[in-house]
């Protein structure tokens, strides 16, 4: 996420064919967020989180972050 600033952020969404939902975020230090889900394995293929950010006069864009390329099932327990 070349040039991304976690102050500009606006939220994050999961999305998949179904559904889309905005995501609570946390802010455990400056500068980083953090969101949080449950989903079972067999989602995982189709679930996409997208990071938007930018708000009124601020430029801004969208981030999209595939559940499938961002973590390996064997560490995540």
């Amino acid at each position: 996420m070349k040039d991304f600033s976690p102050e500009r952020y606006s939220c994050v969404e999961l999305q998949t064919p179904q559904v889309t939902a905005a995501l609570p975020l946390k802010r455990p230090s400056p500068g980083h967020f953090a969101v949080s889900f449950r989903t079972d394995r067999s989602s995982r293929e189709k679930i996409t989180l997208w990071v938007v950010v930018g708000s009124g006069t601020l430029p801004g864009g969208a981030y999209a972050l595939p559940l499938k390329d961002s973590a390996e099932l064997e560490k995540v327990r």
